[in-house]
Formats: C-alpha cells, sequence, structure tokens
C-alpha cells in the first residue's frame, strides 16, 4: 500500500486495512500474515451500494453486516448492455436497464474455446466453443478459466487415449530391442542350466494279513430211542 496517509498493515497483528487491490471506500482484512477474502466498506459502513470488492463497474449491497447478492452497474441509469458478472470475473452478463437476465457469455472480444464458470450453476464449469454454450459441463476446478483446444473431446477421453498411445509405444520399442537381439549373431546367450535333484520316496506298503476265521464244527448227536422190554405175563397153570 502507498497511501502514506493510511495505516500499514504491521506483522502479526490482525486488523482492517483500506484494500490493496484499489476498490474505493473499502476495507479488506489483514490476518497478521496475509490479506484474506473479507471486505467490508470503510469503517462497517451503513446499509447500502459501494463498490463491487470483485468486479470493476459494479456495486454490490451491503446490508449493514454483510454483503448481499444483490449488485448493479455504477451507473444508476445505466444503459441495457453487457457488464462484468456479478459472480463470475470470468464472465459478462446482460443488464436489461433494469435487472439482470440469464444471459452471460466470456469476457473479451474474441473469448476462445475453453471451459468457463457455468453461468446459471456456481459449483460447475460449461464449456465454451468459442460461438455459443455448449451442453458439455464439468465439475467446476478451483482456480481460473481452462482452455481447451478446439475439436477435442472430453479430458476423460484425452486420458485415455494418451494412456494407449504410452503403451503402444512401449510395446514398440519392446519389440524393436528384441529383435535387434535376436539378429545379433555376435553375442553368445549362456545360459545356466539349474539341476534339480528331487528325492525320490519308497513307499513300504505293510501287507495286509487276512484272518481266516475257523471252521465252526457242529455236532449232532444221535437220537437214542430206548424200547420198553415186553413186560412178561405170567400165568399160573
Amino acid at each position: 500500500m502507498s497511501d502514506p496517509y493510511h495505516p500499514q498493515p504491521v506483522h502479526g497483528q490482525a486488523g482492517w486495512f483500506p484494500d490493496p487491490t484499489g476498490r474505493p471506500g473499502l476495507e479488506r482484512f489483514w490476518d497478521g500474515m496475509q490479506y484474506v477474502d473479507r471486505t467490508r466498506p470503510a469503517g462497517g459502513g451503513a446499509a447500502g451500494w459501494y463498490a463491487h470488492p470483485v468486479q470493476q463497474g459494479l456495486l454490490r449491497y451491503w446490508d449493514g453486516t454483510s454483503w448481499t447478492p444483490d449488485a448493479r452497474p455504477e451507473a444508476i441509469d445505466a444503459a441495457a448492455g453487457w457488464y462484468p458478472d456479478p459472480v463470475h470475473r470470468e464472465l459478462l452478463r446482460q443488464w436489461d436497464g433494469k435487472r439482470w437476465t440469464h444471459k452471460a457469455r466470456p469476457a473479451g472480444d474474441n473469448p476462445a474455446p475453453a471451459w468457463y464458470p457455468d453461468p446459471e450453476e456456481p459449483d460447475r464449469v460449461r464449456f465454451w466453443d468459442g460461438q455459443a454454450w455448449t451442453k458439455r459441463t464439468a465439475a467446476a476446478v478451483p482456480g481460473a478459466v481452462r482452455p481447451a483446444k478446439s475439436g477435442t473431446g472430453s479430458t476423460a477421453t484425452i486420458a485415455v487415449l494418451l494412456t494407449l498411445a504410452i503403451l503402444l509405444a512401449a510395446a514398440v520399442v519392446f519389440i524393436i530391442v528384441r529383435s535387434d537381439g535376436e539378429g545379433s549373431g555376435g553375442t553368445t546367450t549362456t545360459s545356466t542350466s539349474t539341476t534339480s535333484t528331487s528325492s525320490s520316496t519308497t513307499t513300504t506298503e505293510r501287507p495286509t494279513t487276512t484272518s481266516t476265521a475257523r471252521p465252526t464244527t457242529t455236532t449232532t448227536r444221535p437220537t437214542t430211542t430206548t424200547t420198553a422190554a415186553p413186560t412178561s405175563s405170567s400165568s399160573t397153570p
């Protein structure tokens, strides 16, 4: 900061100081090490319109405690036309004389084909083909615009093609090196033979003894029939 009439930030001492980006009437917070993304009207400021903390040529409404999403061109009677987008510094948005419209485009006279912040979805980016917005969108990546060459596919397609090209090149190099090695007669390749000794394992099977059951002798005892002796009748002569 070059203004000698304003206090300079002191290392290790946090506080509010005039915005070093030159936004008139604004202060930016110094955390003791660096300026951070916190601004306010000088001294806190009453509710009203102040210089936009990000976009040149715009005013933004301060409700007395914080910034609101409301923004407009600096001139109260600003004519309809293209002005810096209230949200994305990479875009222009159409002002109809009273309010913002849904029409937006990349800033510049002839914006190149590239990825830009989506005019309607803050957390996404949309591809501009050089003439109009396309249907191609992607998740927003922290940072600025992501240029893209005309005629290229999506990021995923490019990555796949690049990987295939690398693998193909590696395969070609491998084949060439292998062919040179096989065709060279002065190169003697000595292979070391490895003798593997396998110890045979002798398996002794124990004989199986089969016990023969002893025959069972059946003795049939003869049946003895006892015949009673005839009874003699004695007659007295």
